[in-house]
C-alpha cells in the first residue's frame, strides 16, 4: 500500500510521517543516492513512458523563475519518479513529498482551475491520498518554530506570489477531491492521531467490473451500495472500471444515491462494444481482452481485497499476487473447466445463494461463503404515503396498482405476467399493471409486446434510477416477483435484489415458488404460486387483493425481517470473511510464468536490437551482439525487479548478484553444452535446448531466494 501526503507547509504532514512510520511495517519513502535517483527514473520511464514524458513538459512549460529550474527538475520530477517507484519495495510506504504535492510546489502564479485538473489527472495514483489541512495560525505557528521557510531566499514579491497561488491552488484541490480515482482521507490538527490508526489498520477493498457504472442493471446497484457499505465501516472502497460511452450521464454517486462517495477509477482501453456490426457476438470477448491487457500493465496494491465477478481478472489479479474473492452469481452451464482453471488459486467465492453455493461445492470448489444481495430499509423509512407517492408519480389514485419493478427478462416472467393480466384483467377498470424498469425493446426481444399493447390497464415506465424505487412501492398495493423455471440462475442460483426492495417496503408480495425464493421468504412473508402456471398466479393476485388484511400482515412481517439483509449487514459479512480466512501466498507457478515471458520479451529485444545496430548504425555485427546483450540484460533486470517486487537489498547489490549469476550461466552453459555434444555425443541443438530449460528453472529459484530475496 503506498499513502501520500498532501498538504500546505506547516500542515502536519512531516509530523503525521514520521509518527506513522514508527509503527510496525510502516516505511518513509526516500531516495538516499544519486545512483537510486538514476536506477529508479530509468525504471519509471521504462513502465511509464507517456507519463514521463508529460510530467516533463508540464515541468517545462510551467517552471517559472528561472533560478529554480533545477531545483524543480530534480525535486518536483526526478525525486517524485523515483520515490514513487521505490514505494513499491514497501509493503506499506509513505510518501512524505510526491507527485501531487506539486499542485502547490510547481505553480508560481495563479492558474485556472482546468489546469490544476488536467495536471492532477494524468498523475500516478497512490492507494490513499492524504490531505492534511490546518488554518492559517496553526501553520504559521509551526513554520516559525521550525525555523525556516519554504524559498525563503528568493524576492520576497515572487515569494508572495507565489504563496498566494499555493493556497488557492490547493485549496481548489482539496474541493475536488472526490473526483480523484483515488482513495482520499483528510487530516487536521484535531483528528491526526485518530485518522493515523484508522491508517495504520487500513485494508482497501477494491471491486473491479468488466462493465460500465452506473447501468440500469440489479448487479451495478449491489456492487455500488455494498462498496458505500464498506466505506462507511471504516474500510477504503474502490472501483475500477474500463472507460466507455455510458448512456447514463450522471455520476454513480448520484445515480445510486450514495453517501459518502467511493472513487470511480476508470481505465482507457479500447471500446470494441461499440462495434457490433464489424465484430457482432465476439465483440464483448475482445473488449474484456483489451480491458485484462490494461489491467496486466497496473500497478495493484498487494495488501488489498479484490473482488470481481469476471473469472479471468480473479485469475490476472491473483496472478500478480493480490487477495482475490471471487463474486459468484450462477455456475455456468457449460465449459466449466475454464472456469476451475480461472478460479483455482483465488483465495475464495462469495456466492450470492445457497444453490450457487451447492454448485460450486459440487464441483469441488473450496472455501465458499453465501453472501446473499440486500437493500438499505432507512430509505423506505422516509418514503411517502401511498396517495403522495401516486400524486408524485403521476399514477391513478382510484385504482388497485399491481407492480413489477425490475428487468424484463424473460427468465425474469415478465412476458408471463404480462400474457396472465391480458388473460385474466385487462377488462378490469380497478386494476393498472405497473411495470418499472424496462423498455420496450426489452419486451420486442424477451416477449410480452403483443399483450401489453392489447391490453388498456397497463402502465409502462422505463428505467428509473435507484433513488425513486422506493416511491414506486410505496404506490403499489401488491408486487409480484413471477420469476420464470425455465433456467437454474431463476430456480437455484440468482438473489434478487427486487425482492429485498419489496419486502423493506412493507407492500404484500405474490411470489414465483421457487428454491431461490424460498430461502428468503416463507408463507408467513408472502403469497406463492406455483411457478410459471398463469391461473395459479392470478388466483393468488386476485386472493391477496380480496384478502388485503391478511396480505398486509405479510408485508408487515416481511419489513420486519429485512434487516438481515441490508447492505451494512453484507458488508459487515464480507469483512468478517475475509479477516477470517488466511490470505494464499502468491503462487510461485505465476512468477515462473511472468518470468519466462519477460525472458521472452528480452529475447525479442536483444534481435531487434542486433539488427537495429548493424543494419542502421552501421557498427560490426561483434560490436553490435555486444551492446545489444548489455541492453538486454538491463531491460531483463528491470523486468525482473518488477516481478519480484519488494526486495530488500539495494539494487547496486542485487544488480551485482544478478551480474555474477549471468556469468556463471554463461560459464556452465558452455562447459555443459561442450560434455554433452562431445563426450556423450548428443546434438548440440539438442544439448542447448536442454541447458536452457534446466538454467532456466534453476535461475528462477536463485532469483527468489538469493538475488530478489523478499522481507517476509
Amino acid at each position: 500500500m503506498i499513502v501520500e501526503l498532501v498538504g500546505l507547509p506547516g500542515s502536519g504532514k512531516t509530523t503525521f510521517a514520521k509518527r506513522l512510520s514508527e509503527r510496525e511495517g510502516w516505511s518513509v519513502v526516500s531516495i538516499a543516492f544519486r545512483s537510486e535517483l538514476v536506477f529508479y527514473n530509468a525504471l519509471f520511464f521504462f513502465q511509464h513512458p507517456v507519463d514521463f514524458l508529460r510530467g516533463l513538459l508540464w515541468l517545462c512549460r510551467y517552471c517559472g523563475f528561472w533560478k529554480l529550474w533545477y531545483t524543480k527538475f530534480t525535486n518536483l520530477f526526478l525525486v517524485h519518479n523515483a520515490t514513487y517507484m521505490k514505494a513499491r519495495k514497501y509493503p506499506r510506504a509513505i510518501i512524505d513529498q510526491g507527485h501531487h504535492q506539486n499542485v502547490i510546489s510547481l505553480f508560481d502564479r495563479i492558474v485556472a482551475d482546468d489546469v490544476i485538473d488536467r495536471y492532477v489527472r494524468f498523475l500516478p495514483k497512490p492507494d490513499i491520498l492524504c490531505f492534511f489541512i490546518a488554518d492559517d495560525e496553526t501553520r504559521t505557528k509551526r513554520l516559525a518554530e521550525r525555523g525556516y521557510g519554504a524559498r525563503g531566499e528568493l524576492d520576497e514579491n515572487y515569494r508572495e506570489a507565489w504563496e498566494e497561488a499555493r493556497s488557492i491552488h490547493f485549496e481548489h484541490f482539496y474541493v475536488s477531491r472526490a473526483t480523484l480515482p483515488c482513495v482520499t482521507e483528510t487530516v487536521s490538527p484535531k483528528d491526526s492521531e485518530q485518522k493515523q490508526k484508522k491508517i495504520e489498520h487500513a485494508r482497501q477493498f477494491l471491486f473491479v467490473l468488466h462493465g460500465r457504472m452506473p447501468t440500469e442493471k440489479a448487479h451495478g446497484l449491489q456492487i455500488a451500495k455494498t462498496m458505500e457499505a464498506l466505506t462507511v465501516k471504516g474500510g477504503y472502497a474502490a472501483l475500477w472500471v474500463p472507460h466507455h460511452k455510458n448512456p447514463i450521464a450522471v455520476s454513480v454517486g448520484e445515480y445510486y444515491g450514495l453517501n459518502p462517495i467511493f472513487p470511480v477509477r476508470t481505465f482507457f482501453a479500447p471500446d470494441f462494444l461499440r462495434l457490433p456490426k464489424f465484430l457482432g457476438s465476439f465483440r464483448f470477448w475482445i473488449d474484456a481482452l483489451g480491458f485484462f491487457l490494461t489491467l496486466a500493465f497496473t500497478r495493484i496494491p498487494h495488501d488489498g481485497v479484490f473482488f470481481t465477478r469476471n473469472p479471468e481478472l480473479a485469475w490476472l489479479f491473483k496472478l500478480k499476487g493480490a487477495f482475490v474473492w471471487y463474486e459468484a452469481h450462477l455456475f455456468p452451464s457449460s465449459k466449466s473447466w475454464l472456469l476451475k482453471f480461472f478460479l483455482g488459486h483465488v483465495d475464495g467465492i462469495i456466492a450470492n445463494s445457497k444453490g450457487t453455493a451447492d454448485a460450486f461445492l459440487a464441483n469441488d470448489f473450496k472455501n465458499i461463503h453465501v453472501v446473499r444481495n440486500g437493500v438499505d430499509p432507512e430509505r423506505f423509512i422516509g418514503a411517502p404515503r401511498q396517495e403522495d407517492a401516486r400524486l408524485l408519480l403521476g399514477l391513478p389514485q382510484g385504482k388497485m396498482v399491481v407492480m413489477y419493478v425490475g428487468a424484463f427478462y424473460a427468465w425474469k416472467g415478465v412476458p408471463f405476467l404480462l400474457e396472465t393480466w391480458r388473460k385474466n384483467f385487462s377488462a378490469r377498470d380497478d386494476l393498472i399493471l405497473v411495470l418499472v424498469g424496462g423498455t420496450e425493446d426489452d419486451l420486442k426481444k424477451y416477449g410480452g409486446i403483443g399483450a401489453y399493447r392489447e391490453a388498456k390497464n397497463i402502465l409502462f415506465i422505463p428505467h428509473a434510477p435507484a433513488v425513486k424505487v422506493p416511491m414506486y412501492l410505496s404506490a403499489a398495493n401488491i408486487l409480484v416477483l413471477p420469476n420464470m423455471p425455465m433456467t437454474d440462475e431463476s430456480v437455484r442460483y440468482t438473489s434478487p435484489i427486487k425482492l429485498f426492495e419489496y419486502m423493506a417496503s412493507g407492500r404484500p408480495i405474490v411470489a414465483a415458488d421457487l428454491p431461490s425464493i424460498r430461502e428468503i421468504i416463507s408463507e408467513e412473508t408472502g403469497v406463492f404460486f406455483r411457478a410459471g402456471n398463469s391461473d395459479a398466479l392470478a388466483e393468488k393476485i386476485t386472493m391477496a387483493l380480496c384478502s388485503s388484511d391478511d396480505a398486509k400482515l405479510r408485508g408487515s412481517r416481511a419489513r420486519a425481517l429485512v434487516h438481515r439483509y441490508s447492505w451494512d449487514a453484507r458488508a459487515q459479512l464480507l469483512m468478517n470473511i475475509v479477516r477470517g480466512c488466511p490470505r494464499r501466498s502468491a503462487s510461485a507457478l505465476a512468477q515462473f510464468l511472468k518470468t519466462l515471458l519477460a525472458g521472452g520479451f528480452v529475447a525479442v529485444l536483444q534481435l531487434f536490437l542486433v539488427y537495429v545496430f548493424t543494419e542502421y548504425f552501421v557498427i560490426w555485427y561483434v560490436f553490435s551482439v555486444v551492446l545489444a546483450y548489455a541492453c538486454a540484460l538491463l531491460a531483463n533486470f528491470l523486468f525482473l525487479k518488477l516481478i519480484f517486487v519488494g526486495g530488500t537489498r539495494k539494487n547496486s547489490n542485487e544488480f551485482s548478484r544478478y551480474a555474477l549469476l549471468v556469468a556463471g550461466n554463461l560459464f556452465v552453459n558452455t562447459i555443459a553444452t561442450y560434455v554433452l555434444v562431445e563426450k556423450l555425443q548428443l546434438w548440440y541443438m539438442l544439448a542447448q535446448f536442454f541447458m536452457i530449460g534446466t538454467l532456466t528453472i534453476a535461475n528462477f529459484f536463485i532469483y527468489r531466494a538469493y538475488v530478489f530475496q523478499r522481507k517476509e
